[in-house]
Protein backbone atom coordinates (compact mmCIF):
# COMPACT_ATOMS: atom_id res chain seq x y z
CA UNK A 1 0.00 0.00 0.00
CA UNK A 2 1.16 3.46 -0.95
CA UNK A 3 1.47 6.30 1.90
CA UNK A 4 -0.69 9.06 1.32
CA UNK A 5 0.51 11.85 -0.62
CA UNK A 6 -0.02 15.40 -0.11
CA UNK A 7 -2.33 17.01 -2.43
CA UNK A 8 -0.25 18.58 -5.34
CA UNK A 9 -0.86 22.20 -6.40
CA UNK A 10 0.49 22.57 -9.63
CA UNK A 11 1.16 20.37 -12.43
CA UNK A 12 4.27 21.94 -12.50
CA UNK A 13 5.49 19.95 -8.98
CA UNK A 14 3.50 16.60 -9.74
CA UNK A 15 5.28 13.37 -9.78
CA UNK A 16 4.89 11.67 -12.99
CA UNK A 17 4.01 7.99 -12.07
CA UNK A 18 2.87 8.52 -8.17
CA UNK A 19 0.65 11.97 -8.49
CA UNK A 20 -0.27 11.39 -12.38
CA UNK A 21 -0.29 8.05 -13.67
CA UNK A 22 -0.47 5.79 -11.02
CA UNK A 23 -3.69 7.34 -10.33
CA UNK A 24 -5.00 6.88 -13.19
CA UNK A 25 -4.47 2.82 -13.09
CA UNK A 26 -5.99 2.96 -9.74
CA UNK A 27 -9.42 3.68 -11.51
CA UNK A 28 -9.16 1.83 -14.19
CA UNK A 29 -6.73 -1.07 -14.02
CA UNK A 30 -5.76 -2.30 -10.38
CA UNK A 31 -8.69 -4.57 -10.63
CA UNK A 32 -7.08 -6.79 -12.31
CA UNK A 33 -3.05 -5.63 -12.21
CA UNK A 34 -1.91 -4.74 -8.62
CA UNK A 35 0.38 -6.53 -5.99
CA UNK A 36 -2.38 -9.23 -4.79
CA UNK A 37 -4.19 -9.99 -8.04
CA UNK A 38 -1.57 -9.76 -11.30
CA UNK A 39 -3.57 -10.67 -14.49
CA UNK A 40 -0.80 -11.84 -16.81
CA UNK A 41 1.82 -10.95 -14.64
CA UNK A 42 1.19 -7.41 -14.66
CA UNK A 43 1.52 -5.14 -11.34
CA UNK A 44 0.78 -1.40 -12.23
CA UNK A 45 0.86 -0.62 -8.50
CA UNK A 46 4.42 0.42 -7.96
CA UNK A 47 6.78 1.80 -10.41
CA UNK A 48 9.15 -0.69 -10.97
CA UNK A 49 6.68 -3.34 -11.31
CA UNK A 50 4.93 -1.24 -14.62
CA UNK A 51 8.84 -0.65 -16.14
CA UNK A 52 9.42 -4.37 -15.21
CA UNK A 53 5.87 -5.30 -17.56
CA UNK A 54 4.13 -8.79 -17.21
CA UNK A 55 4.36 -12.07 -18.76
CA UNK A 56 4.94 -10.72 -22.12
CA UNK A 57 7.62 -8.52 -21.26
CA UNK A 58 7.64 -4.81 -21.21
CA UNK A 59 4.17 -2.69 -21.49
CA UNK A 60 6.44 0.44 -21.37
CA UNK A 61 9.18 1.91 -24.09
CA UNK A 62 10.44 4.75 -22.12
CA UNK A 63 10.14 7.73 -24.68
CA UNK A 64 8.38 6.08 -27.27
CA UNK A 65 4.19 5.62 -26.35
CA UNK A 66 3.89 4.62 -30.20
CA UNK A 67 6.09 1.11 -29.39
CA UNK A 68 4.76 0.56 -25.98
CA UNK A 69 1.98 -2.58 -25.49
CA UNK A 70 -0.18 -0.52 -22.59
CA UNK A 71 -1.11 2.11 -25.08
CA UNK A 72 -2.16 -0.10 -27.65
CA UNK A 73 -3.88 -2.03 -25.64
CA UNK A 74 -5.72 0.72 -24.38
CA UNK A 75 -6.27 2.32 -27.58
CA UNK A 76 -7.66 -0.43 -29.42
CA UNK A 77 -12.06 -1.14 -30.15
CA UNK A 78 -13.38 -2.59 -27.07
CA UNK A 79 -13.99 -5.23 -29.70
CA UNK A 80 -10.74 -6.43 -30.13
CA UNK A 81 -9.17 -9.56 -28.38
CA UNK A 82 -6.21 -7.39 -26.94
CA UNK A 83 -8.51 -3.96 -25.72
CA UNK A 84 -7.88 -3.76 -21.82
CA UNK A 85 -9.39 -3.49 -19.65
CA UNK A 86 -12.23 -6.49 -19.91
CA UNK A 87 -15.09 -7.75 -19.58
CA UNK A 88 -17.04 -4.59 -19.99
CA UNK A 89 -15.06 -2.93 -17.48
CA UNK A 90 -14.85 0.86 -17.70
CA UNK A 91 -11.67 1.89 -20.43
CA UNK A 92 -9.46 4.47 -20.50
CA UNK A 93 -10.62 8.21 -21.86
CA UNK A 94 -9.07 9.27 -24.60
CA UNK A 95 -7.77 12.17 -22.32
CA UNK A 96 -5.93 9.72 -20.17
CA UNK A 97 -4.61 7.70 -22.81
CA UNK A 98 -3.10 10.92 -23.98
CA UNK A 99 -1.85 11.84 -20.49
CA UNK A 100 -0.17 8.47 -20.29
CA UNK A 101 1.30 8.60 -23.93
CA UNK A 102 2.29 12.16 -22.68
CA UNK A 103 4.27 10.65 -19.80
CA UNK A 104 5.69 7.81 -21.61
CA UNK A 105 7.18 9.91 -24.41
CA UNK A 106 8.49 12.00 -21.80
CA UNK A 107 10.29 9.07 -20.58
CA UNK A 108 8.09 7.37 -18.11
CA UNK A 109 9.93 8.96 -14.98
CA UNK A 110 9.47 9.02 -11.30
CA UNK A 111 11.23 10.66 -8.13
CA UNK A 112 10.58 13.74 -10.81
CA UNK A 113 8.32 16.84 -11.06
CA UNK A 114 6.86 17.39 -14.54
CA UNK A 115 7.84 20.96 -14.80
CA UNK A 116 11.58 19.34 -15.33
CA UNK A 117 9.86 17.22 -18.19
CA UNK A 118 9.66 18.17 -21.55
CA UNK A 119 5.86 18.06 -21.85
CA UNK A 120 3.49 19.67 -24.36
CA UNK A 121 0.81 22.52 -23.38
CA UNK A 122 -1.74 20.14 -24.16
CA UNK A 123 -0.64 17.47 -21.86
CA UNK A 124 -0.05 20.24 -18.57
CA UNK A 125 -3.98 21.17 -19.41
CA UNK A 126 -5.00 17.54 -19.12
CA UNK A 127 -3.08 16.71 -16.15
CA UNK A 128 -4.52 19.84 -14.65
CA UNK A 129 -7.80 18.39 -14.99
CA UNK A 130 -6.59 14.94 -13.56
CA UNK A 131 -4.93 16.13 -10.71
Amino acid sequence: MQPTRPAVTSVAAADPYLDIVRPIFAEKCFGCHNSSKEKGGLNLSEYAAVIKGGEDGPVIVKGNAGASDLIRRGALSPGNDDFMPREGKPPLTADQIAILRGGIDAGAKTGVNVGSLKVTAKAKTLIAFEL
